[in-house]
This record gives C-alpha cells, sequence and structure tokens, in this order.
C-alpha cells in the first residue's frame, strides 16, 4: 500500500498543534517516546529470561551460566 500524498513532519506537526494545542502535543509526544522506550526496555528483560538453547536459535550469545530447570518458571 502507498500512500498519494506525504506530507513533511514539519507540516503534519503544525496542523497537529493547530488542532490540539502545543501542550497537549507535546504531552502526547512525550507519553509516546517513554512508552517505546519501556517497550524496549520490557523486550530486553525478556531476551534475558530465555534458555540458551532459545537464545541460541534466535542469534543470541549464550548465558555464561546455564539457568537451572527449577528457575525457568
Amino acid at each position: 500500500m502507498t500512500l498519494a500524498t506525504t506530507n513533511p513532519p514539519a507540516e503534519t506537526l503544525a496542523r497537529l498543534i493547530d488542532h490540539h494545542g502545543a501542550l497537549a502535543t507535546l504531552r502526547a509526544f512525550v507519553k509516546a517516546l517513554a512508552a517505546r522506550t519501556a517497550l524496549r526496555r520490557r523486550a530486553r528483560a525478556d531476551a534475558d529470561m530465555l534458555s540458551n538453547h532459545l537464545r541460541r536459535d534466535i542469534g543470541l550469545e549464550p548465558h555464561e551460566r546455564a539457568t537451572p530447570y527449577w528457575e525457568l518458571r
């Protein structure tokens, strides 16, 4: 799917500020940025919980010490 017209970011941002106001636009931008950072941090934490077998399957380096099977829950 292709877009029929492309708007430059400055034009789109100006339209958002005109419609919603500068404070609301800034608040939404900061909130979206924080959510994106939290998602990356959570994904990194989830990858740390994987077993060495799964880490190798997806191309990550294995942990130095394997996690005991009783701690994998």
